[in-house]
């Protein structure tokens, strides 16, 4: 349906629309893990539980966090673990994987600043 309404450029460029591969019998897959000392291992664990990063490694992979508020985890995403998942992401295939957040540029580029994200991701 999202496809149908998105112009040709946007269709063409990173990011192409397809269903979700994380889905059975029309229900969204969930998946969750207890006792885990290594965050990038608790995701991959997760991701493995419901099928895997091999359903969606591209080429190009568009990873949208949350950064709209510089709250702390669960009002946004923690830098951690989005850094873990693009570890991950790389590891398992995807030659580029982009950030992309548009809160409002200067709102987003604000929270980046104040949750650290640039450090983060450096480390």
């Amino acid at each position: 349906m999202l496809d149908s309404i998105l112009n040709e450029d946007v269709r063409e460029g990173i990011g192409k629309v397809e269903a979700n591969p994380y889905k059975r019998d029309g229900k969204v897959l969930v998946s969750k893990v207890r006792d885990v000392h290594d965050l990038k291992e608790g995701i991959l664990k997760c991701v493995n539980l419901i099928g895997g990063f091999n359903k969606i490694i591209d080429e190009e992979i568009l990873l949208k966090p949350n950064f709209n508020t510089a709250d702390p985890p669960p009002g946004s995403s923690d830098p951690d673990f989005v850094k873990a998942v693009i570890e991950l992401l790389y590891e398992h295939g995807a030659s580029k994987v982009i950030l992309g957040e548009h809160a409002c540029i200067t709102r987003a580029h604000n929270c980046y600043k104040r949750i650290d994200v640039i450090t983060v991701y450096a480390r």
